[in-house]
């Protein structure tokens, strides 16, 4: 609230991050003449200008003399000249990373970025059965072994699922379970699948349910033996 007979005044400057994913930067920006505290009226003089990570690191330029000599001088950073050599300008580094330093997300995404577009690999796949009775007779299918909520293996071919892996998928339903198949042989001979996961009541878990109870289609699908080879698996992948 400002007092009726005090014209407004505001004091307001511009932090901008920047960051490639690896390395972070802040860069502060204090308008010239815009800094307009009155700072024989404030209470408190405890000013900072710089930043604190809340992991250790932190910067407290308030303190460095020159250009701040006086606390006055604290409240005018626009009137001095930044680290950058530009008034009322500063920049910060905000990690201690380097050039071998990975980020896992940013990883993971620019690998995504050189991979060819899902349309040139998925588009002989088609779709996962609405219900189990109808995957169960469907002959791209196949069980895909334990891996969560999945059953037993029947083989690598085109048949349908034995007595044994049905008997499995009926011990799973009455316990509440999801069950999941994936393609039995990728249509493309590029290694590229889907994954059909159905609810106990049979029904098609359609989008996300949990990492390993979810339908998808995957550029590279789980394949028995070569799976358990890292050597045979990096071959196939590269």
């Amino acid at each position: 609230m400002v007092y009726i007979n005090s014209p407004p005044q505001t004091n307001t400057f511009q932090v901008g991050l920047v960051t490639d994913g690896t390395f972070g930067f802040a860069i502060f920006n204090y308008e010239e003449d815009q800094m307009l505290w009155n700072v024989a009226a404030l209470a408190s003089k405890n000013v900072i200008i710089g930043f604190n990570t809340g992991s250790g690191q932190y910067v407290n330029t308030q303190f460095q003399d020159p250009p701040f000599s006086t606390i006055a001088d604290r409240f005018r950073p626009d009137q001095f000249v930044g680290n950058t050599g530009l008034g009322g300008r500063w920049i910060y580094r905000l990690e201690a990373n380097n050039d071998t330093t990975i980020n896992p997300k940013k990883f993971c995404l620019d690998w995504y970025d050189v991979q060819p577009a899902h349309q040139d690999w998925s588009r002989f796949l088609g779709t996962c059965p609405c219900t189990f009775s109808q995957a169960g007779n469907d002959r791209r299918l196949r069980s895909p072994g334990r891996r969560g909520g999945a059953v037993s293996p029947v083989g690598n071919s085109y048949r349908r699922l034995s007595k044994e892996v049905l008997d499995e998928i009926e011990e799973r339903q009455a316990q509440g379970l999801s069950f999941c198949l994936q393609t039995a042989i990728s249509p493309s001979g590029n290694g590229a699948g889907m994954t059909c996961c159905y609810r106990s009541d049979t029904s098609l878990i359609d989008g996300y349910g949990t990492t390993l109870e979810s339908s998808f289609i995957e550029r590279y699908q789980f394949r028995f033996g070569v799976d358990n080879n890292p050597l045979l698996l990096l071959s196939y992948i590269r």
